[in-house]
């Protein structure tokens, strides 16, 4: 929601646009009553059960997701849409990396791995059987990944997505904004001083560099 509105996540999310994001998801809870009471701490398995049960209209997910609902008995009932666009349309990308750590004993080794892991053939075994999506945009055009209809969802929201901060305090900052998110669906303070309280926090971790 932060992006969507043209946000950015590091180092001023208490921006307009950011208090304009929050703002819309305390709404989403407390004034439109559209969320479940204390949606800020339930868990994706939280709203798995709910809406295959037919009680909850809809949750943000990802393709991982996608697997589980298949075996669930409800084919026909559900499907997949890009998150609503505002200022700009916008998904995050997930965190995790494939590395090769400095202090390896076994760098040359490591790296001859990762390049047999990535290669399209590797990776499209890898998807097609664990019922995930190719982590490569070029490989989502071949026909066992274009057959189904909802890879064409994901794709789309692979080009406009951005990829968490990659920097050492992201953990802590991320934990700043996620208590205050918490604090303004809960009431505790308003969207605005919520934020300012996570920003400021997030500036003394950035200069402890």
């Amino acid at each position: 929601m932060l992006q969507q509105q043209g946000g950015k996540m590091v180092p001023a999310f208490n921006s307009p646009q950011g208090v304009k994001a929050l703002q819309f998801w305390t709404d989403l809870e407390n004034k439109y009553k559209v969320m479940p009471p204390g949606a800020a701490t339930l868990t994706e398995d939280d709203l798995k059960g709910p809406f295959v049960a037919g009680k909850l209209a809809m949750f943000t997910s990802g393709p991982w997701i996608v697997g589980t609902l298949k075996q669930a008995g409800i084919d026909g009932k559900w499907s997949a849409a890009p998150l609503p666009r505002n200022a700009q349309q916008a998904s995050v990308l997930g965190g995790m990396d494939i590395i090769v750590l400095n202090q390896s004993q076994h760098k040359a080794e490591a790296g001859k791995f990762l390049s047999w892991l990535m290669q399209d053939s590797v990776q499209s075994d890898w998807a097609s059987s664990l019922k995930f999506v190719p982590i490569k945009q070029s490989m989502y055009s071949s026909p066992q990944f274009s057959s189904d209809p909802l890879n064409a969802v994901f794709l789309a929201s692979l080009k406009v997505s951005r990829s968490r901060p990659t920097i050492a305090q992201a953990g802590d900052i991320d934990n700043y904004y996620g208590q205050a998110v918490q604090a303004a669906l809960s009431g505790a303070a308003s969207p605005q001083a919520a934020l300012d309280t996570a920003a400021q926090k997030s500036q003394l971790a950035l200069a402890q560099q």
